[in-house]
């Protein structure tokens, strides 16, 4: 005989909660329905923790949870002493980036465009970044980066150019293929390895306004050195990403053991 699965409704519900996922997923996934008709307006606080764990009949931890999944993906947000209130009636799209080879920027390049708006000749020691000497100024790029059909950005880019490769700026942000693939098209070189640094940051003033972000909230920077033959660095990107807006997915294997290792 099937064992029944105990019943207990979340607000704003006739129906029961269900064993297939986590409560608390489903708890946000209804207050989220809510949000979205109207229920719980945007500027309006949610009800406290305590009200809505009496409401669905779940713990205060279980609650607390499905806040912060709603939270994540921004829509809403939690203000101490006052409550959580809500921000957004729809889930903000987040751009999600596999990392496993070098082929996979190419998908990223494809979905996405860069609108370059500075251009201009750089010495390498005044560079933000650690470039080597090449004899003559880099070319560096600025711009942000814009996922097909959203109106604002997903990420500020800087690209620095060896100037033995300046000709590719003159197509980077108006062709759809990345710049590493142009240097290697144009002057038959190849890229060996991408080195790639990723750290957390604060966004400033001047970043949260080109962003449409918030000044002082959390992003992702990410330095990437292009590196060629012989170790020869052909270009440095850096690009900094506000954290609702993006995220990086990787999978990590582990290889078959030798035999008798």
């Amino acid at each position: 005989m099937a064992r029944a699965s105990k019943k207990r409704l979340d607000p704003g519900s006739n129906e029961p909660f269900h064993d297939k996922e986590p409560r608390y997923l489903q708890l946000a996934k209804r207050i989220a329905r809510d949000i979205r008709r109207g229920v719980y307006a945007v500027g309006e606080l949610l009800p406290a923790e305590a009200e809505l764990a009496k409401r669905s009949g779940l713990g205060r931890h279980t609650v607390r949870e499905a806040l912060r999944n709603l939270r994540e993906v921004g829509l809403v947000s939690v203000h101490h002493g006052i409550g959580t209130r809500v921000t957004a009636a729809e889930v903000r799209p987040r751009h999600a980036f596999a990392i496993g080879a070098i082929g996979d920027f190419l998908q990223y390049v494809s979905e996405t465009q860069l609108r370059i708006h500075r251009r201009e000749r750089i010495p390498a020691q005044l560079a933000s970044v650690n470039l080597p000497d090449a004899g003559e100024d880099w070319v560096m790029l600025e711009g942000l980066r814009y996922q097909k059909q959203e109106p604002r950005p997903i990420c500020w880019t800087r690209v620095f150019i060896h100037p033995d490769y300046k000709e590719v700026a003159r197509t980077t942000g108006k062709s759809s293929v990345p710049l590493f693939q142009q240097i290697e098209r144009r002057y038959d070189e190849r890229v060996e390895d991408i080195e790639q640094h990723i750290s957390a940051v604060c966004l400033t003033r001047e970043l949260a306004g080109m962003l449409d972000a918030k000044q002082g909230s959390p992003a992702l920077s990410t330095l990437r050195r292009y590196v060629g033959r012989n170790g020869r660095v052909l270009a440095v990107t850096v690009t900094i990403h506000p954290a609702d807006r993006f995220r990086y997915e990787q999978r990590l294997r582990r290889e078959p053991e030798k035999p008798g290792g």
